[in-house]
């Protein structure tokens, strides 16, 4: 019978703590490249994002001026006389005057300065 031998190969036997240091090494380049991956698609939607915002102050902002634009007193003449719509000041009868209002005080109407209610003609 033969005896019990190791078999000699030729081969590199790598030491355990190189290794280790190895694995720590590869993992860290996966976990660095993974996160610059995650940070590159964070920036597109920042960037997409940013654009959008950009896009409805833009629309905002015109839609502000065309408000203003259709509130000045030559526009709402306008629109009066499209509608047929006349419009006159009201009487002296017709306008309600009221003083100084305290919310937290509970007062009736016309100590509030409610003295006549106006009438529909």
């Amino acid at each position: 019978m033969g005896r019990n031998r190791k078999r000699k190969l030729n081969t590199f036997m790598i030491p355990l703590p190189l290794a280790g240091v190895i694995v720590l090494l590869a993992a860290v380049a996966l976990a660095y490249i993974l996160l610059d991956c995650r940070c590159e698609s964070l920036g597109s939607e920042i960037r997409a994002m940013e654009k959008e915002s950009d896009a409805l102050t833009r629309k905002c902002l015109n839609e502000e001026y065309k408000w203003q634009q259709m509130k000045t007193p030559r526009e709402l003449e306008r629109a009066l006389q499209k509608f047929g719509i006349s419009m006159t000041w009201p009487k002296e009868t017709q306008i309600v005057r009221m003083g100084d209002i305290h919310p937290k005080e509970n007062r009736a109407p016309r100590e509030i300065g409610l003295n006549r209610v106006s009438k529909r003609e």
